[in-house]
C-alpha cells in the first residue's frame, strides 16, 4: 500500500517526533529523579523488578514495533520502504544476502582485533565481553532477539521516511544519519562514549546499522536485515568472548 501524498508529509512529521521521543522522555526521567512525596514513591515502586523490567520492555516493544506497525496500517507508511512488501527474487535478495554476510564478517573480523588490542593492555577493560555473557543466560537468546526486533523497528520506520522524501540510495544514508543524531541528543549519550566499555555496545549498533542499511539497498527486506542483524552481534560478541578466552 502506498501512502496518498498528504500522508507522506505526515510520516515525515511523525518521524521527526519519533526521532525526539527518546531525548523528550530522558528529560523528564531526570526531571522525575527530583520529585518528592508521594509522586518520588510511586515512581520507586514502578521501577522495582519485575514490574520495572515489564515496563521498560513494554515501552520499548510499543514505540519500536506498535508505533510502526500502527503508521503501516493506518496508511501513514507504505510497506515497502518499511521492508515489509515480501521477498524479492533474483537477483536482490541473493545480492542484498551476499552484502550482508560480508559485512558480518567484517564486523565480526574488527571487533575480535579489538578485543584482542584490549586484552593485551590488561584485563580491565574487555569490550563486548558482558554482552557475550548475557547472551549465555538461559533466556539469553530471547533478548538478543528483542533488540534486534526493536532497534530495526526503529530504524525501518525512520529510513522509510527518509526513502519517502529522497528515494532508496539516499533515504537510507539519511535515515541512519537522522537516527544517528537523535541518538546523541539523548541525556547522557555523549558522556558515555568516553568510557571504553559503555561505548563498544553502542558502537557495535552503529556497524550493524550501516551493515543493515547496505544490504537493504539490495534487497529492500527487513527480515533479511533482522537476520542479519542478529547474526552480527552473535558473532561480533562471540569472537570478542573468544579473543578474552571466553568462549567456550
Amino acid at each position: 500500500m502506498s501512502p496518498l501524498p498528504a500522508a507522506r508529509n505526515l510520516w515525515l512529521a511523525a518521524a521527526g517526533l519519533y526521532l525526539l521521543l527518546p531525548a523528550l522522555w530522558g528529560l523528564l526521567a531526570r526531571w522525575s529523579m527530583s520529585w518528592t512525596g508521594r509522586p518520588a514513591a510511586w515512581l520507586a515502586a514502578m521501577a522495582r523488578p519485575p514490574l520495572g523490567d515489564w515496563l521498560r520492555a513494554s515501552g520499548r516493544l510499543l514505540y519500536s514495533v506498535a508505533v510502526p506497525y500502527a503508521a503501516l496500517l493506518a496508511g501513514i507508511a507504505d510497506a515497502r520502504s518499511l521492508g515489509l512488501a515480501g521477498f524479492p527474487r533474483w537477483p536482490e535478495l541473493p545480492l542484498g544476502t551476499l552484502v550482508g554476510l560480508g559485512g558480518v564478517l567484517l564486523v565480526m573480523w574488527s571487533w575480535g582485533r579489538v578485543a584482542a588490542v584490549s586484552d593485551r593492555r590488561g584485563p580491565r577493560r574487555r569490550p563486548l565481553l558482558e554482552q557475550w555473557e548475557a547472551l549465555r543466560l538461559p533466556h539469553g537468546w530471547v533478548h538478543l532477539l528483542f533488540d534486534v526486533l526493536c532497534l530495526q523497528g526503529s530504524w525501518a520506520f525512520v529510513r522509510g521516511a527518509a526513502i519517502r522524501l529522497v528515494g532508496l540510495y539516499a533515504g537510507v544514508w539519511l535515515g541512519l544519519v537522522a537516527t544517528a543524531l537523535a541518538w546523541l541528543l539523548r541525556p547522557g549519550r555523549v558522556a558515555a562514549l568516553i568510557d571504553p566499555e559503555a561505548r563498544a555496545p553502542a558502537l557495535l549498533s552503529a556497524s550493524l546499522a550501516v551493515v543493515t542499511g547496505l544490504a537493504f539497498l539490495y534487497a529492500e527486506n527487513l527480515w533479511l536485515c533482522l537476520a542479519v542483524h542478529s547474526l552480527g552481534l552473535l558473532a561480533a560478541c562471540q569472537r570478542a568472548a573468544a579473543a578474552y578466552g571466553e568462549a567456550g
